[in-house]
């Protein structure tokens, strides 16, 4: 069929106008932060784990537990967690560990600890996780949160949310009269938003650590939960970001977590930290001693990942130092922010 001149420039012009809409981007800029619940629970499980552990000892665990999560001083980082995120100004943070804890008649709220210096910030999703509860003892309910800017409503709009938990997650045994049989529960959040009328998908993720030696199971359910995160949450034709503790060794290829970092580079993810800082360690794990100021971070395990016509231009680490008036570091993760630019593609 021979097209005529107002077919050429009609033609000319729907060319024209899909090239603006494809050529034209959004910055958005997302942190991923894994806050720290205040505990590795070492003395409950060594507890659980010895020999004919009596209810006594038990009990002294938790008062152990108890006192290393409150000298771990939630309130005084809460502040400090809140700083780096006032100062980075992102439009999206997603959060690790959000724990929420109860010791008889008291209550720790990290969460709402760290809104509570926010004020231009609101948690749209809160996924629960692994939990233990044991009535007049202790409550712990670690959680994933994803807090959106409030202060632009006109340019920043959430259309959907959603949360899931992971088929595959490593189990605990019973351990009566403590514990039921039970696992370690893990999952993801996420926000479908539109930024100046541009749509995209924010994702937070808190995988299994696959770095404990105790068992290579721990690897094994790791790459198992990214394979769900890719091909469930992640699997959208939507502009994507994807930020979270991934608990892959970015920096080391003979860690048996690069196999799980390099499957999502494998399905088209780019890591906005080695997209811009190619040369840069960007060191995010682990401050073991939260009052030491000589530790030095070793792994790169908190990741900011986009796909789907989202072109990563910035990235920075924040909080990977000790604040010297607190004579504390915010968290034993220092935190990653980065900013996409997001393609308008309709």
């Amino acid at each position: 069929m021979r097209l005529g001149k107002t077919h050429v420039s009609l033609l000319v012009v729907v060319l024209a106008v899909s090239s603006v809409y494809a050529s034209a981007s959004t910055p958005v800029k997302v942190m991923t932060y894994n806050v720290d619940e205040g505990t590795d629970f070492a003395t409950i499980i060594a507890v659980l784990t010895s020999s004919n552990p009596t209810a006594a000892q038990f009990q002294q665990a938790v008062l152990a537990t108890e006192n290393e999560v409150i000298t771990s001083n939630p309130l005084g980082r809460a502040a400090l967690i809140a700083g780096e995120i006032a100062a980075a100004n992102p439009d999206f943070v997603g959060l690790q560990e959000a724990a929420h804890w109860t010791f008889g008649d008291t209550q720790i709220d990290l969460l709402q600890l760290i809104l509570a210096y926010l004020p231009n910030y609101t948690a749209v999703v809160t996924v629960p996780e692994f939990q233990i509860n044991i009535p007049g003892l202790v409550g712990f309910m670690d959680r994933e949160a994803i807090l959106v800017r409030t202060d632009e409503p006109s340019v920043l709009q959430i259309v959907r949310t959603g949360q899931g938990h992971y088929a595959v997650q490593i189990p605990l045994p019973a351990l009566p009269p403590y514990l039921a049989a039970s696992s370690i529960t893990r999952g993801w959040g996420y926000v479908d938003a539109r930024m100046n009328g541009t749509p995209f998908r924010f994702i937070t993720t808190h995988l299994e650590d696959g770095t404990n030696s105790t068992s290579p199971l721990f690897a094994y359910v790791q790459a198992l939960q990214e394979i769900q995160l890719v091909y469930s949450p992640a699997l959208t034709i939507l502009p994507v970001i994807i930020g979270g503790d991934f608990n892959t060794v970015a920096n080391e290829p003979s860690n048996p977590t690069f196999a799980t970092y390099s499957f999502m580079l494998g399905n088209g993810f780019r890591d906005a930290w080695r997209t811009v800082n190619p040369s840069l360690p960007g060191l995010t794990c682990c401050e073991e001693l939260l009052t030491d100021p000589s530790f030095d971070l070793t792994q790169r395990l908190d990741q900011i990942f986009m796909r789907n016509h989202v072109t990563p231009t910035g990235a920075q680490v924040v909080g990977d130092q000790l604040d010297v008036d607190a004579n504390t570091w915010p968290s034993d993760h220092a935190a990653v922010v980065a900013v996409g630019a997001v393609s308008r593609i309709f």
